[in-house]
């Protein structure tokens, strides 16, 4: 391989890592309401920046430390998600990106979830899409929360595609409710092609 193309690599690689993508509101504290449990989908998103609720359980909490179930990881506000009494009616939310992901390049999500004491938890599925009101392509799926107190998760995902939202939802099946808090992405690694070509 050429210096030039070494060179070349190099600088593609330095321009992906310091244009990394960050949440608009990943730690949720730009929206007009603080503690509100079983907020309709509509309600929230008129709330709650940069953010999307569209699951059919329709009960997305904003939560603070005077709601009675702790306080934030990070800033003045967390959210909750759900899954009802039927065990079918879920939370899915998304969350906007400054930037589209971009294909090929490794991210580590991460973020920060826990439990209440008097509440089972359930699965968590997390993905990313392309529109605000799909759930989009699995990343992965995690057992809920089992600690009262604030847990970070690092999730590595390489994206098929462009994407412009983080997508998080609670996993059908029984009832639960998990908090979180504090989503944000850790140092990329970029694809580079051994050959020396535009990784991009």
């Amino acid at each position: 391989m050429s210096m030039k193309k070494i060179i070349l690599s190099i600088f593609l690689m330095l321009n992906t890592i310091i244009s990394a993508q960050k949440f608009l509101n990943g730690n949720f504290e730009n929206a007009t309401e603080n503690c509100n449990i079983n907020m309709l989908n509509e309600r929230f998103n008129a709330s709650m920046s940069n953010c999307f609720a569209f699951g059919i359980g329709d009960q997305v909490d904003i939560l603070d430390a005077n709601c009675g179930y702790g306080s934030p990881q990070d800033g003045e506000r967390y959210i909750a998600l759900a899954v009802g009494g039927d065990e079918k009616s879920n939370d899915e939310l998304s969350i906007e990106l400054d930037a589209p992901l971009k294909p090929g390049t490794e991210y580590t999500l991460s973020f920060y979830f826990k439990k209440d004491g008097a509440h089972e938890t359930n699965k968590l599925q997390f993905g990313y899409s392309n529109t605000k009101d799909k759930f989009g392509s699995l990343i992965a799926t995690i057992k809920g929360a089992k600690s009262q107190k604030w847990v970070q998760v690092k999730l590595v995902f390489t994206p098929k595609i462009e994407a412009q939202y983080i997508t998080v939802r609670a996993m059908p099946g029984y009832n639960g409710w998990n908090q979180l808090d504090n989503f944000s992405f850790l140092n990329q690694v970029p694809y580079v092609d051994p050959s020396g070509q535009d990784p991009r």
